[in-house]
């Protein structure tokens, strides 16, 4: 299905799982936030999977699927 979706993008996709129970909230801008304790994630957030935590993120979000675990898809920066 992501070989469909990405296509040549694919390389540059990775899968991530978070674990840890979280809630579900939207901001007043209709922005969809997975909140953990200490941690907020959401669609197009930087984050740092390969990179230290002191210079920038090396992926971004791409997709959050709420499952649980919270299943989330990045793309390389």
């Amino acid at each position: 299905m992501q070989a469909e979706k990405y296509g040549q993008r694919l390389d540059y996709i990775r899968n991530c799982k978070v674990e840890g129970a979280y809630s579900i909230t939207v901001d007043d801008k209709g922005k969809v936030l997975y909140c953990f304790d200490g941690m907020t994630l959401s669609e197009l957030d930087g984050i740092c999977l390969y990179a230290a935590p002191q210079v920038k993120p090396d992926y971004r979000i791409i997709a959050i699927k709420p499952y649980t675990p919270l299943r989330m898809e990045l793309e390389k920066l």
